[in-house]
């Protein structure tokens, strides 16, 4: 008995477990092996199918086009299709190109009458008939939605002889709706008609445009989002005063918004706001000084700040809006105002003195158990970083992760990094003085590409080829230190932090 046919004997309930452990790669190559193995494994090579390059997808959505009657058992592939995602930017194409391959994907969005999750943030691929084809097929069970509607310059040559202004879509599963739109965006009755439809269904929106009066007219549809748990906005000059009711709210993204006036959210907006992330210019509007009920906001990220480890360098550069120390120091007075412990905080700046940083810190860092750093230029006064532990870290009983990151400075080259980065030895003559401040920390890092964790044998990072800078304050360096470095222990990595 060969492999394969031992393989097609098995429990489907076997096969399952077996085909989610393999690639698609592999999962491909198996099911060609044999029908029963094609039969089986076809449906989950399908089930999720993500693109962000234009030739894979080019060449996948001209077989889901593609007349049954030419694939292999004559199936139709495009409905077992239950997440499909098509994210990449194509300049250069000729016209023509553009049209086939946007009539194509209509056709093939329109036989995903199982599809679940749908993305499509692809240049020349979303016009009124790719939407048109999308209510047709998966209106009874799409739950997300992430669409960027092309501009109304392309529509002529898609050959798009169908329009929306007839389409009322009704999707009785959608919960998850993101919309990234033109300043000038026709058929907006659409997303206005869907937005307003779903409004006491919807948990999770996200509206991206630089025309705030095309937000607004989505935002307007309804008088509340009862059930809405995360909205991202991200609208120059759009004021929240004129938002749906929110009562729900935990998590709220406000982009490329930088200006707030004292009316530019109501004071009952938000009550249940945990998780803020905005520019530090409007963390005052949401923890006024004086309120007759403050936020309890537990988790602050400003200005986009966040970690990435392995040597990601984010979406950073050096364009960037960033604040300056004493201004983002001003800012942070007003986190004493939260209505809980703020325990999680990541900001922006774009250089800091090392001692002035612990001192200034120090007064916020009560509660923290999550500091997040990100800098735009090397760190002044760095030989002071051992004075954190007095200044910092004796004031932060409960915190127990502290990085910086470098990502700003690599966004430019990734081989650049903070000038300590990679100075193991010294390193660890901070983390050990540190230890004689707090029992608490457990996940440091002074660069993306390195993270130290603590055991039970001390301070641990993964072994690298790094070379070690040759200065005075390695000559006092002794056996301890470079054995501390030496060893090598598992850090588990997801990616970000």
């Amino acid at each position: 008995m060969s492999n394969t046919d031992f393989l097609s004997d098995l429990p489907a309930e076997l096969l399952s477990i077996i085909g989610h452990l393999l690639s698609s790669d592999d999962l491909g190559h198996l099911l060609l092996a044999n029908k029963t193995l094609n039969e089986r494994f076809t449906p989950l090579l399908y089930a999720t199918l993500v693109f962000y390059d234009h030739t894979p997808a080019q060449q996948c959505v001209r077989t889901l086009s593609s007349d049954t009657s030419t694939i292999a058992y004559e199936r139709d592939l495009a409905s077992l299709i239950r997440t499909f995602t098509l994210k990449f930017e194509r300049y250069g194409m000729a016209d023509e190109q553009k049209a086939k391959f946007a009539r194509r994907l209509a056709r093939a969005v329109g036989r995903m009458t199982g599809l679940q999750h749908f993305t499509l943030d692809a240049t020349f691929m979303c016009s009124p008939m790719v939407c048109r084809a999308l209510v047709r097929a998966a209106a009874p069970t799409l739950r997300s939605l992430e669409i960027k509607p092309e501009s109304k310059n392309w529509w002529g040559i898609a050959d798009d002889s169908t329009r929306l202004e007839d389409v009322r879509p009704a999707f009785p599963e959608l919960n998850s709706i993101t919309l990234t739109l033109w300043e000038e965006q026709p058929w907006l009755e659409f997303f206005q008609h869907i937005l307003g439809s779903r409004a006491g269904y919807l948990h999770k929106v996200a509206i991206r445009t630089l025309n705030a009066d095309v937000a607004m007219s989505l935002l307007r549809t309804t008088a509340a989002w009862p059930l809405l748990d995360e909205l991202t906005l991200s609208t120059p000059d759009l004021s929240l005063t004129s938002l749906p009711a929110t009562p729900n709210v935990h998590t709220l993204t406000l982009i490329a918004i930088s200006d707030a006036d004292s009316d530019f959210v109501a004071p009952e907006s938000f009550p249940n706001l945990e998780i803020l992330a905005c520019p530090c210019s409007l963390l005052p509007a949401f923890l006024p000084a004086v309120a007759q009920r403050q936020r309890r906001i537990r988790t602050v990220r400003l200005d986009g700040a966040y970690y990435a480890r392995d040597g990601g360098d984010g979406d950073f550069g050096w364009e960037s809006e960033h604040p300056d120390w004493e201004e983002l120091c001003e800012v942070l007075t007003y986190i004493q105002y939260s209505g809980g412990p703020l325990t999680d905080l990541s900001i922006c700046v774009h250089w800091v003195d090392i001692e002035a940083f612990g001192e200034e810190m120090g007064r916020y860092a009560g509660n923290l158990e999550r500091l997040v750093v990100v800098l735009f230029d090397h760190p002044g006064n760095e030989h002071k970083f051992g004075t954190l532990g007095k200044s910092l870290f004796a004031h932060a009983p409960n915190l127990h992760t502290f990085v910086l990151s470098d990502a700003p400075i690599k966004s430019t080259d990734s081989s650049l990094s903070f000038f300590f980065a990679y100075e193991t030895r010294k390193q660890i003559r901070w983390l050990e003085e540190w230890d004689k401040h707090t029992s608490a920390l457990k996940e440091v890092a002074f660069t993306t590409g390195l993270v130290w964790t603590k055991t039970e044998e001390g301070w641990q990072a993964p072994k690298r080829q790094v070379e070690e800078s040759d200065d005075d304050d390695d000559d006092d360096d002794d056996d301890d230190d470079e054995a501390g470095v030496e060893e090598e222990a598992a850090v588990d990595s997801d990616g970000s932090m």
